[in-house]
């Protein structure tokens, strides 16, 4: 029984042994705000995200940090903080929708993925950049709700 025991004891440390301790980095730049809104699309104001590859921006009081970025791809909508990932807040940091799949800080010319919010170009070598913030997204009938 003692065998058994020892086994297993040691069996667990070898495991939590392996586990890694890296954590996912935050982004310091950014602050996470609590808030959840609703975009109904039968309104003309969010109608675009009917349509597949538009977005939107959406500047409502306590939605996101900058407001946020809606975009439509199919049948997946996605939710982006407009604010720039990549530096302090400033004046130009609220990001701009191009082409409907991009958006492009106005600060530094990064520009990301709509559908993913990775950089896409812009970079410099050797330095460390975020993603854009995402947030939740759900679609019932013609209301979407943006939430985290």
């Amino acid at each position: 029984m003692n065998r058994i025991f020892f086994t297993l004891c040691g069996f667990a440390f070898l495991l939590m042994a392996s586990c890694s301790s890296d954590s996912i980095q935050r982004n310091p730049y950014l602050i996470e705000p609590s808030f959840a809104v609703e975009l109904n699309t039968s309104l003309p104001l969010y109608a675009p995200l009917n349509i597949s590859g538009n977005a939107i921006f959406v500047s409502s009081d306590g939605v996101g940090i900058r407001g946020i970025i809606v975009a439509n791809f199919g049948d997946i909508i996605y939710a982006w903080e407009a604010a720039c990932p990549n530096h302090e807040l400033k004046n130009c940091s609220t990001m701009e929708i191009k082409d409907g799949i991009f958006a492009k800080c106005k600060c530094d010319d990064l520009q990301y993925s709509l559908t993913n919010g990775a950089i896409i170009s812009g970079e410099e070598e050797g330095v460390k950049y975020f993603n854009m913030i995402s947030y939740r997204s759900s679609k019932n009938g013609s209301v979407i709700r943006v939430f985290n």
